[in-house]
C-alpha cells in the first residue's frame, strides 16, 4: 500500500522494507525475495593494489548486476583507486570489511560530475558495507589566490587591519564523495566516508532515502567545504545512527539548484528526520538553510549530540525570501563544548 501511494509499485521479485520515522513513512533500499545475483569487481579485473586503477572494473561489476535486473556488486577487502562510479537501478554497492576505495588524482576518470559515487534518476539503489571511501584530502597553508565572495566583506575588513589572511588551502583534485541526483528508494547504511576534499553526501532532488550507520570524517581545522551530508531539495529522508566529524556543517538541509546557480529548478525539503547522532563540527551541527529557494517542511532533529561546534544551536535557519520553514522540531539535543581539559555540557528542548 504504502509504494503504491508514494506514486510507484515495485517490480516483481523485490520486497520493500517499509519503516515510519518522527517525519513520517519512509522507504529503505528493497531486499530481493529470489536468489540474489552478486557481481565481484575482482571476477571483473579489480585486482586489489592500490596502485592499479579500479574504476573500469568496478563500474562493469555494476552494470552487470544492473543488466541481470539487480543485485549487489561486491568489492572484497583490498585497494583500490577509483574514479567516478555510476549507480544503477536495483544495485547495491557493497564495500567489505577491509575494502578503500581511494579517490583517483587522475582527472581524466571523473568525466562528468566530479564525485566517487553518482547516480542520476536512479531507483532502489543502495551503498553498503563496512568498508571505506577516502577522498584524500590534501591542505597547504598559505594566501587564497581565489576572491571567496561568502566571506568577502570580512576578508577586506582583516586585510586593512593587518590580519594574517593565511589559512588552510585545499590541494590536488577536488571532489565531492557521494552526490545522488533525483534518485528515489535509496539505503546508505554502514560505510566509513574519510578526508572528502568537498561535501561528502550530497542528495538532491531525491524521495525516500535511509542513511543509517555511516560515519564521516574530515578534519576539524583544515576541512573547509567538506560538509557531512546535504540533504538538498528531498523528501522523506531518515538519517539515524551516524557520526560525523568535520571542519564544516556536519548535517544541513538545502533547497537550491543542482550547479549552485541563483535561478534554476528547486524542491522542498520535506518529511526529514535525523536522530541519534554524533556530530564534531567546527560550523554547524544541524542547519536548515543556505543556498535555499523552496520550503522546508516536517523536520525533526532529536536525541543527538553535537561536541565543541562553533555554533552549538539545534539548527541555524539561512532561508532566501521566498522560502519558508513550517512543522520543524528539535528536541532531546546535547551539546558539549570543551573548556580547558573539562567540559561544560548542557541540554535541551526546543520547537519551531
Amino acid at each position: 500500500m504504502v509504494p503504491a501511494a508514494l506514486g510507484f509499485a515495485p517490480r516483481s521479485g523485490w520486497a520493500v522494507v517499509v519503516g515510519v520515522g518522527l517525519a513520517g513513512p519512509l522507504l529503505s533500499a528493497p531486499v530481493r525475495a529470489d536468489a540474489p545475483v552478486t557481481c565481484s569487481a575482482a571476477e571483473f579485473g579489480a585486482t586489489g593494489r592500490r596502485a592499479d586503477s579500479a574504476t573500469r572494473a568496478l563500474q562493469r561489476a555494476i552494470d552487470a548486476c544492473h543488466a541481470k535486473g539487480g543485485g549487489t556488486a561486491y568489492v572484497p577487502p583490498g585497494d583500490y583507486t577509483t574514479g567516478t562510479l555510476e549507480l544503477k537501478d536495483n544495485v547495491t554497492l557493497y564495500l567489505e570489511a577491509g575494502a578503500t576505495l581511494f579517490a583517483s588524482q587522475d582527472r581524466a576518470e571523473f568525466p562528468g560530475v566530479r564525485a566517487l559515487i553518482h547516480a542520476d534518476g536512479a531507483r532502489r539503489i543502495a551503498l553498503r558495507g563496512r568498508g571505506r571511501i577516502d577522498g584524500l584530502a590534501r591542505y597547504e597553508w598559505g594566501l587564497p589566490e581565489a576572491h571567496d565572495v561568502e566571506i568577502e566583506r570580512e576578508q577586506e575588513l582583516a586585510r586593512r587591519a593587518g590580519v594574517d589572511m593565511r589559512r588552510w588551502l585545499r590541494r590536488g583534485l577536488q571532489a565531492l564523495t557521494v552526490v545522488l541526483v533525483r534518485c528515489r528508494d535509496v539505503l546508505i547504511e554502514d560505510v566509513s566516508i574519510e578526508n572528502s576534499t568537498l561535501w561528502a553526501m550530497r542528495l538532491w532532488g531525491c524521495d525516500g532515502v535511509v542513511v543509517r550507520g555511516v560515519t564521516i570524517t574530515s578534519d576539524l581545522e583544515k576541512g573547509a567545504n567538506s560538509d557531512g551530508i546535504d540533504v538538498d531539495g528531498s523528501s522523506n529522508v531518515r538519517i539515524s545512527d551516524c557520526r560525523v566529524t568535520t571542519g564544516d556543517d556536519a548535517i544541513v538541509l538545502k533547497s537550491g539548484t543542482i550547479d549552485w546557480a541563483p535561478h534554476g529548478q528547486t524542491f522542498p525539503v520535506e518529511n526529514v528526520t535525523v536522530t541519534n547522532c554524533v556530530l564534531s563540527t567546527s560550523s554547524t551541527a544541524f542547519m536548515i538553510g543556505t543556498e535555499s529557494f523552496s520550503d522546508f517542511r516536517h523536520i525533526v532533529f532529536s536525541n543527538s549530540v553535537s561536541g565543541s561546534p562553533t555554533r552549538a544551536s539545534a539548527s541555524t535557519c539561512r532561508t532566501a525570501p521566498r522560502s519558508a520553514t513550517s512543522g520543524s522540531r528539535t528536541s532531546r539535543w546535547t551539546s558539549a563544548a570543551a573548556t580547558g581539559t573539562g567540559g561544560a555540557t548542557r541540554s535541551f528542548s526546543t520547537s519551531s
